[in-house]
């Protein structure tokens, strides 16, 4: 005899005065949902049903409705909602791109970080198939192996711009919206893999380097035993026998010992220079200077090697200024020098010459020599490579001299240049900046 209105939470009490008129005018009004409270005033979700009832002639006597307890059914969909909620927030508030797609391997949902990745908006990525921007290699790749071992893929993709992407890829499957689809979390790796291939690049470099420098040491160890050797037996002869000797004798004894002793400083000095180079311990100290002062002294401190091959240096220069390190150029072009004498036969000649235009001074070291081919050339300009021929009377060398000329060049913001043919001698450049 109770009111059934009074059965069921009061915000209801209006929806079930609706329900019940709609039963009446339509017979079946469908199934409708309620929160009830029991005598024990515990909240339940009540899903209910009816159909009038009539008797023989028609006439609507009552209605009869059918209800059922949906508690339990009721806090499973609002868990699921829940938890769809948390994932939606987690999906697009994520760093990593993720990436949902079906059986069919058509995405059905992103997330901004993916659109971010990729340069592709939302409505672009829907239904379409993400294996397509990956290598050809993928475009048929099988997720399900991926997930069954448990391996990420590394490779790439090319964004919308063009842009090469390096990534990884973790598979899984996710039930959304009561269905299973793959989860790509997609991982922007292209920072790490730079930092990598940066990596591997240095080891090469100093896997190179230190072979080379190996090499340059038993080279110079070689060149330095050579004459401090012979040193050694002529003064032993001459001390053990100083008798047997002639003053013009002995002369020549000296001599020759000195050109021996220059030649070995000239190398342990480009070595200290090499070595303080390569440590970066070597002062840049730019100022403006005459260059042209500067070459003269040199050619004036070297005449004495060259009149020793009967070599005549000839200068065409006109004071000019530049801004450079005096030392590192003294040291640059006291090597160049030192090449072209060793480099050119007795009687030869060797011009130095000063040129200008706009922004740059050129310092231009020609000789009548013996050239280089092409080939030795590239090795000379190797960076890597200690290249290194006897001279016209036989001179050693250890490669050293041009590696210092090239990076001392580089360290003032020039450049070097060989301009060379066998038998046509060689012509070495130094292009530097004018005065700032």
């Amino acid at each position: 005899g109770k009111d059934i209105c009074t059965l069921f939470d009061k915000i209801y009490k209006n929806k079930i005065k609706v329900d019940l008129k709609n039963i009446i005018e339509n017979q079946f009004n469908g199934v409708s949902e309620y929160i009830a409270k029991t005598t024990s005033n515990k909240i339940i979700f009540i899903e209910s049903n009816g159909a009038v009832l009539k008797n023989k002639d028609g006439k609507i006597e009552g209605i009869f409705m059918i209800m059922r307890d949906i508690s339990e059914k009721k806090l499973v969909e609002n868990a699921l909602i829940e938890s769809e909620s948390r994932f939606k927030g987690l999906f697009n508030n994520s760093n990593d791109a993720i990436i949902l797609q079906d059986d069919d391997y058509e995405i059905i949902d992103a997330n901004p970080s993916a659109s971010e990745l990729l340069g592709y908006n939302y409505k672009q990525l829907i239904k379409s198939d993400f294996r397509v921007i990956l290598p050809k290699e993928y475009h048929k790749i099988d997720y399900n192996y991926f997930i069954k071992k448990n391996l990420p893929l590394e490779t790439y993709v090319l964004s919308k711009k063009g842009n090469k992407i390096y990534i990884q890829i973790l598979f899984a499957t996710l039930p959304y919206k009561q269905k299973q689809y793959f989860q790509l979390t997609i991982r922007d790796i292209t920072p790490l893999k730079k930092q990598a291939q940066q990596l591997i690049s240095t080891i090469k470099q100093l896997t190179a380097t230190n072979k080379t420098k190996d090499k340059l040491f038993s080279i110079i160890a070689h060149d330095l035993r050579g004459p401090i050797g012979t040193w050694k037996t002529m003064i032993e002869f001459i001390t053990s026998n100083p008798d047997d000797f002639k003053q013009d004798e002995l002369i020549k004894f000296i001599e020759t010992l000195k050109d021996s002793s220059e030649k070995t400083y000239d190398l342990l000095d480009n070595l200290l220079n090499w070595a303080k180079a390569q440590q970066n311990i070597i002062e840049y100290n730019p100022d403006v200077f005459n260059i042209a002062k500067l070459i003269h002294q040199v050619t004036e401190n070297i005449g004495i090697i060259a009149s020793s091959k009967n070599i005549t240096i000839i200068e065409n220069i006109d004071d000019t200024e530049i801004l450079a390190d005096a030392n590192m150029m003294r040291i640059v072009l006291r090597n160049i020098l030192n090449n072209a004498i060793k480099f050119t036969p007795e009687g030869g000649q060797i011009f130095v010459n000063l040129e200008q235009n706009d922004n740059e001074t050129i310092i231009k070291i020609k000789d009548t020599g013996i050239g280089i081919k092409q080939e030795d050339i590239e090795k000379i300009l190797d960076k890597q490579t200690y290249f290194t021929t006897y001279g016209t009377n036989k001179e050693k060398g250890a490669g050293l001299g041009l590696k210092i000329c090239m990076d001392f060049v580089k360290r003032n913001n020039g450049q070097i240049k060989i301009n060379s043919e066998p038998q046509k001698g060689s012509e070495f450049s130094i292009i530097l900046k004018k005065k700032i």
